[in-house]
């Protein structure tokens, strides 16, 4: 099985073993360190190669193997053979030119089988299930042996599978699949409202115990570990949990990262919801992408009218996160950037609706008297 990358992303191959109890592991993430190449997390753009980056490599899965995959971002074949393979050999090529710095030409998997010494006459013969085509995770859900697994959704594989059905049921009926995300972001703010709630109280919280988170800082300043741990504690006695309200952003991501129902889908101005806008691409010499940008304004604009905590350095944490958060987006897939910036414009709306009711409510002693 071979796929071809380019340079793509989410290239890997997937192989789940038939004893220990592991489950289906992913090897994307590993291909480059069998290349001996470590990204730094710090690093921005490509990062380039070291001298002695080998432009092949060949891995071994030593365990027998029920079924084998190689996919890219959209696209996958899974092979399962009748008889476990005693062994799967992974290969892969680099792009050669390194000024791009590292990036996948292709990855290939080949199953080994156990040596059939046969008599003259003789004859041997093997059967696979071949399952080649767009990850659809409908479709591949029904193959069994956990070949749904290829799209990678982890521990929040119930809530993706949940969100891809909807997404999916909305567009039998929508048949525009921005609209889809549009009608998708209403319903996960009113399926998610209980825990966004939470978020929010959670986010009050913090700013009522902050002198005590500033205590602990002062005092642990040069024990970070200690401070980290301390302040965590604090969070648990209080019953605050700072990331509660992330669940539906990153099960969004998961799914819409690369869900090959939204290749080639277009909305508005944007040509393709699974790649950014990259509007005036070739001409400009950087592509524009509006959406993340519409993304950041509103989220300044929501920092703005949310009452703000009196720590500085917390004013000035979330502005940093802002602004990376555009960097984040600004080449995400159009689909996750719009889901995202209709989310925010939600909260924008719930915001003045209770700012108004509040001030509904504090006029009302004031008529009555």
């Amino acid at each position: 099985m071979v796929s071809s990358a380019a340079g793509a992303p989410y290239i890997g191959v997937d192989t789940i073993a038939e004893a220990g109890g592991e489950g289906v592991y992913h090897w994307g993430a590993q291909i480059p360190l069998f290349f001996g190449y470590k990204k730094s997390i710090f690093s921005c753009g490509r990062q380039p190669l070291g001298e002695n980056i080998p432009l092949f490599i060949n891995h071994y899965v030593s365990n027998s193997v029920l079924w084998a995959s190689v996919k890219n971002k959209f696209f996958v074949q899974i092979v399962s053979p009748s008889v476990p393979a005693i062994d799967c050999e992974i290969n892969a090529k680099r792009v050669e030119d390194s000024k791009k710095g590292f990036l996948l030409d292709w990855v290939c998997a080949r199953l080994k089988f156990k040596e059939v010494e046969l008599v003259k006459g003789a004859s041997v013969e093997r059967s696979f299930d071949c399952y080649i085509g767009p990850k659809l995770y409908s479709a591949i859900s029904r193959l069994g042996m956990h070949k749904e697994d290829v799209m990678e959704f982890g521990r929040l594989k119930w809530v993706c599978s949940l969100l891809l059905l909807f997404m999916n049921k909305i567009h039998s009926v929508v048949p525009n699949y921005g609209v889809v995300i549009i009608v998708l972001s209403l319903i996960v703010k009113g399926v998610f409202w209980p825990i966004t709630h939470r978020s929010a109280v959670s986010m009050k919280k913090m700013q009522e115990i902050q002198p005590e988170v500033n205590e602990i800082r002062n005092k642990y300043k040069d024990k970070p570990q200690k401070m980290n741990q301390e302040i965590m504690e604090l969070y648990r006695r209080h019953k605050i949990n700072p990331m509660s309200g992330c669940l539906p952003l990153f099960a969004l991501f998961t799914v819409l990262r690369s869900a090959v129902e939204l290749r080639y889908a277009s909305f508005l101005w944007i040509r393709d919801l699974s790649e950014p806008e990259g509007l005036l691409a070739g001409i400009s010499p950087i592509p524009i992408n509006i959406l993340p940008i519409v993304m950041t304004l509103l989220t300044i604009l929501q920092q703005y009218l949310t009452p703000a905590s009196g720590d500085p350095q917390q004013k000035k944490m979330m502005m940093y996160m802002t602004f990376i958060m555009l960097f984040m987006f600004y080449n995400m897939a159009s689909a996750l950037v719009l889901y995202w910036t209709v989310s925010q414009f939600l909260s924008m709306a719930a915001l003045f609706l209770q700012r108004y009711k509040t001030k509904i409510m504090q006029l009302a002693p004031l008529k009555s008297s």
